[in-house]
């Protein structure tokens, strides 16, 4: 058989519709994941720094937000590493 051999693509208009859901629901996913596993790491004295990803984190945005005005000193002490992110379990630094 010879001859010439004609291809074509053709998408699919709602490609990047659907593609772009996926990828939306794909970071919601990621983000509670991260929450549920990093909340063991978590201070806890009163338990508002924890719940504190729960209630400010928007799943899906990308961003974990612990929201308590003491947040940064529980992770950043004044000598700017903690214990925690020595041990690497925390990638946080004092700025």
């Amino acid at each position: 058989m010879s001859g010439p051999i004609n291809l074509g693509i053709h998408w699919d208009p709602n490609f990047q519709n659907r593609t772009e859901a996926g990828f939306q629901r794909l970071q919601k996913e990621a983000d509670g994941e991260f929450i549920r596993l990093v909340t063991p790491y978590v201070p806890v004295r009163t338990g508002a720094l924890r719940d504190s990803a729960k209630d400010s984190t928007v799943l899906g945005s990308g961003l974990i937000r612990h929201t308590t005005p003491y947040a940064a000193a529980q992770y950043c002490p004044v000598g700017g590493v903690s214990e925690r992110t020595a041990a690497g379990l925390i990638g946080v630094s004092a700025a």
